[in-house]
């Protein structure tokens, strides 16, 4: 919602209401090689704005509805250590003047 201060001829955008968010997150780890461990996870998340305004009851802005996580670490030894890291975010919601969707993103580092 936009907001006018007194003095500040311009608006300033607010929040205003509530955050419905639901969700399940799943997340695995483990060995499966001497040197090599694997760590992936998965989460869904359902939002719901609840407020006074035109976004009522849409999904919150920004927050992407599936996102996952695959990482792989190799321990040459006791003090050295290596990993990769991908990490994905799905559709998320942007509400700017008219209703858009961000697109899915992919993250790769290590």
């Amino acid at each position: 919602m936009d907001v006018t201060y007194t003095g500040d001829p311009h608006p300033t955008a607010v929040m205003e209401g509530k955050n419905k968010l639901k969700g399940i997150e799943l997340s695995v780890s483990g060995r499966i090689a001497p040197k090599w461990t694997l760590t992936g996870g998965l989460m869904h998340l359902s939002t719901e704005q609840q407020t006074n305004t035109a976004y009522n009851g849409k999904a919150v802005s920004g927050i992407a509805d599936w996102s996952a996580m695959l990482a792989a670490e190799y321990a040459a030894d006791a003090k050295t250590a290596a990993f990769l890291r991908m990490v994905y975010s799905g559709k998320a919601p942007i509400y700017a003047n008219a209703s858009e969707t961000a697109r899915g993103a992919r993250l790769c580092d290590g």
